[in-house]
């Protein structure tokens, strides 16, 4: 479905992130849904890598595991990213592919502490998202309605617009970003640089 509406888009601005993973990196990719970023990653690091793959769908996990991975070390943890263990200063990689926009102020003030708490000092965190910087013309508006309706009638999520994160980025600096010509989706990567 998400190709019908954006073409390649989504898929080429997660492959902007690649190159930012090191070779024997410890990655977390949360919201992996098809296994998409999974397969990208593969095919650039053919071994060395140890990844997580956390999602809250049994189906989405399921194609996930049928993706190729190659010869690294894959876990996969079907789990409420709000119910999830984070260890400290655990990953190199966190990944959150069009996930955060899934959720709600209240949620992240959960979920990006755990991020932040679970990279290690240097690590980065690989983000891929919907931006709203056309949100002032009518199409930019009637695009975001639309997009989180769909959204909360097929995934039943909370979210009813997108959520800033720049006041929860607390001990990174961002060292990247990329955006579609539209300015509909991004990429940012952060290092984190204290606890």
């Amino acid at each position: 479905m998400s190709h019908f509406i954006f073409g390649s888009r989504l898929g080429d601005i997660q492959k902007c992130l690649i190159p930012y993973v090191k070779p024997f990196s410890r990655i977390l990719i949360l919201g992996g849904g098809t296994g998409f970023l999974l397969d990208e990653i593969s095919k650039i690091h053919k071994g060395g890598l140890a990844i997580t793959c956390l999602d809250n769908s049994e189906k989405m996990i399921g194609l996930s595991k049928r993706r190729y991975w190659a010869m690294n070390n894959v876990e996969f943890v079907l789990c409420d990213i709000k119910e999830y263990q984070w260890e400290s200063d655990y990953f190199d990689i966190v990944f959150t592919p069009f996930f955060l926009d899934c959720f709600d102020e209240e949620s992240l003030r959960i979920i990006v502490p755990g991020i932040l708490q679970s990279l290690r000092r240097g690590g980065r965190w690989l983000h891929a998202d919907f931006v709203c910087k056309n949100c002032c013309s009518l199409t930019g508006k009637m695009m975001h309605r639309l997009m989180y309706y769909f959204f909360r009638f097929a995934c039943n999520i909370k979210a009813s617009s997108l959520v800033p994160l720049d006041p929860f980025l607390i001990g990174v600096n961002l060292i990247g970003a990329f955006s579609d010509s539209n300015n509909f989706t991004e990429a940012m990567i952060w290092e984190k640089i204290s606890d």
